[in-house]
């Protein structure tokens, strides 16, 4: 990654070390898909398996009663 400049503002040590850590993240994606790499999509919340069926049943709940 190449260096940069604060144009504006004056900003702590903490932050410079936020921003240095996000512009690394995505100078490294940047590169990664320009070398056609990718990394593997997450699935976590989907509610379906690599089949494509559900992984649990969606009326479960559907006459469940709370008084």
């Amino acid at each position: 990654m190449e260096s940069f400049s604060i144009v504006n503002g004056t900003p702590n040590d903490s932050e410079l070390t936020a921003l240095s850590a996000v512009l690394a993240q995505v100078d490294a994606r940047a590169r990664a898909e320009a070398a056609g790499v990718y990394a593997p999509h997450n699935r976590w919340g989907t509610g379906r398996t690599l089949a494509g069926r559900p992984v649990y049943n969606p009326s479960a709940y559907r006459n469940a009663h709370f008084d």
